[in-house]
């Protein structure tokens, strides 16, 4: 889950309940049952990240049509975080919404962030039903004041002049970067990572080094100057993880992996 969903959601008054997805499954990761066991009598929405941050998964047309029919049945409103839509490594992306019957429940969420490297410009959109709108626009009148104009315009550029050709090399160089931070990775005893099918991050599973997360990515700085993030930062059964981004040129990512590598031999 994303380290900021918690806390925005917290704040409109909600409550979050988290539900563990397999990330060893690459069929199937969503299942009725687990979604059962997180919904109660005032639960009114399902979030979904898909590519997912950290771990990269990818829901599939089969989890889709599973969270489909079970907001049906529960009348639940869908949230689909896509701003990782153009990440996708293998196929296409293939959105909730295109589910027949969802377009009416579901709110969309993106953003210029990922798919133009306009991370920190902070530029989004949702795209929604009527009904769920007209409550998005009197939200953004509260705590928006507007986006500064020339960020529109990098915008208005961006989405004329960035068509598909430039999208898929985008993701096809992540992809590579993908294959080269996990080719290294697999070289490092005691670190276990899933090859993400989408996104810009390997999650890695650090236990067997004897570390929790954070002390692992404490100790990492202190040693080597290489930062990453700890994975209790996206919910507390994630103590056992870290997440490093390959969005970086291949240099960053070779010097990385070797500062990685010569830091968990000298554990």
């Amino acid at each position: 889950m994303v380290s900021t969903y918690e806390a925005a959601i917290r704040a409109g008054g909600a409550v979050v309940r988290s539900v563990k997805l397999s990330l060893q499954n690459a069929r199937r990761k969503a299942s009725e049952d687990i979604l059962r066991s997180a919904v109660g009598d005032r639960t009114r929405a399902i979030l979904l990240n898909s590519p997912n941050n950290p771990g990269g998964y990818v829901f599939g047309k089969e989890d889709l049509e599973t969270v489909a029919r079970f907001a049906e049945q529960h009348n639940l409103w869908i949230i689909s975080d896509e701003v990782y839509r153009s990440t996708i490594f293998d196929g296409k992306f293939l959105s909730i919404a295109s589910i027949p019957g969802m377009r009416s429940r579901t709110i969309i969420v993106n953003s210029l962030s990922k798919s133009h490297a306009m991370t920190g410009w902070r530029l989004g959109w949702t795209l929604g039903p009527v009904s769920a709108s007209v409550h998005l626009e009197n939200l953004a009148q509260c705590m928006l004041f507007g986006s500064p104009t020339f960020i529109q315009d990098a915008a208005a550029v961006a989405l004329d002049e960035a068509g598909d050709e430039e999208m898929r090399f985008f993701s096809s160089e992540l992809k590579r970067k993908c294959d080269l931070m996990c080719t290294r990775l697999s070289e490092i005893p005691n670190l276990k990572v899933a090859r993400p099918g989408g996104g810009m991050f390997c999650f890695i599973d650090v236990s067997a080094t004897g570390l929790p997360g954070t002390e692992f990515a404490e100790r990492l700085y202190s040693t080597e100057r290489l930062a990453i993030v700890p994975g209790i930062a996206f919910g507390p059964d994630m103590k056992k993880y870290i997440r490093i981004s390959f969005s970086g040129a291949d240099s960053v990512i070779k010097s990385g992996m070797d500062r990685l590598k010569r830091f968990c031999a000298g554990l």
